[in-house]
């Protein structure tokens, strides 16, 4: 590359005396850069001192028609002129080529492109958030059948260590004297505050509190009641205890089998030691099961005199978790809507409903407990 400065010449016509106009090189209407840069190949001398000193001068690059006609008039004066000013350190490498792409124009959405990707995105919600629910009612109901499982063992270990004896059923009410003698003390409410809805200590010293191992398997992580009604602390129980286990002074319909020794109960997997029950309808420790229709003294099943005392809970999808005296547990999920009545917030459950021909009913009762003699069943 050939670069011109100060020393190298003091009149730019005398060394090129065809001008670029003369050459034909350039001419008013086209493009100054094109022609001058076609120029300065022909003479073998790279980019011209003259578009050096245009830039120098003009402080402002040749883009745009207005840049265009600041060139061209640059070209013309200082030929004509013979200017032989020219910035003695300036070099192509220090040029940059002007960007003569056009300028990328950018795009934002429409409102209707906004409003459809608005509704697919909720499509997609409506969509997903059943699912989800589903998800999480299932992890909940497998922490649920966790804890069952964790109150059927203290529910053994207790037994095994008291001879063979199961743990006391008694009256929620009887107070603090008697945690010794029943496996839960206290008597919850749904309606009002009362203290027993958050006192731990019942539970601590209760018969099961050392075999337990932690308070938090008294409660089903799905029950979201609070102590006093729709406000509060949350409640630290939501199981009760099969009511014809233990000692009671009595089963709850007569001539049914009350089981107060393991060894007499005949089938430990398919008699129920625990179970949730709904937060309008608990109370004291022991669950209620009706046996009214189930083998009355031999004379077969009655289903149209079913009724449902206590309500299970439906927090799992409407089903309830168990846990059976032989340690394990499981999820029912109830078929009759009776079972499943609509929640009301901070309002008690009329209990002891009828239910005839109840599915549900049938199955509590299978598995609470038996006619004390000459059953059919």
């Amino acid at each position: 590359m050939r670069r011109l400065g100060f020393a190298q010449t003091s009149n730019y016509r005398d060394e090129h005396p065809d001008s670029i106009k003369d050459a034909g090189y350039f001419s008013p209407g086209t493009d100054s850069r094109i022609s001058l840069l076609n120029w300065s190949r022909s003479k073998g001398i790279g980019i011209p001192p003259i578009l050096l000193a245009g830039r120098w001068w003009s402080g402002r690059w040749w883009n745009g028609n207005r840049a265009g006609q600041n060139a061209e008039t640059l070209l013309t004066n200082r030929v004509a002129n013979s200017i032989s000013v020219y910035p003695p350190t300036y070099s192509t490498a220090m040029i940059s080529t002007p960007n003569l792409s056009p300028r990328r124009k950018f795009s934002a959405f429409t409102l209707i492109e906004l409003l459809v990707v608005i509704a697919i995105i909720a499509i997609l919600a409506g969509m997903l958030l059943p699912a989800l629910g589903k998800a999480k009612a299932k992890a909940q109901g497998i922490l649920c059948m966790s804890n069952g499982k964790q109150m059927g063992l203290a529910f053994n270990l207790f037994a095994g260590d008291n001879n063979d004896t199961l743990p006391g059923d008694l009256d929620g009410q009887t107070g603090y004297a008697d945690t010794n003698n029943t496996w839960c003390v206290g008597w919850l409410d749904n309606s009002t505050y009362r203290q027993d809805n958050t006192n731990l200590i019942y539970l601590k010293n209760s018969q099961l509190g050392k075999y337990s191992g932690s308070t938090g398997v008294y409660k089903c992580p799905a029950d979201k009641s609070l102590s006093n009604g729709k406000k509060g602390d949350p409640r630290v129980r939501s199981i009760s205890m099969n009511g014809y286990l233990g000692e009671r002074g009595g089963p709850y319909t007569a001539g049914y089998k009350q089981f107060k020794k393991m060894n007499d109960i005949g089938k430990l997997s398919g008699t129920f030691c625990f179970l949730d029950e709904r937060e309008d309808s608990i109370n004291d420790g022991w669950y209620a099961v009706n046996m009214t229709g189930y083998d009355d003294n031999g004379k077969g099943v009655r289903p149209t005199s079913y009724v449902l005392e206590d309500f299970p809970a439906s927090y799992h999808n409407r089903a309830a978790g168990f846990a059976f005296c032989d340690g394990h547990s499981e999820i029912r999920k109830w078929v009759d809507p009776r079972t499943t009545p609509i929640l009301k917030f901070g309002q008690l459950l009329p209990l002891g409903q009828s239910c005839p021909n109840s599915l549900d009913v049938a199955w509590l009762q299978e598995r609470a407990s038996v006619w004390a003699s000459g059953a059919s069943r």
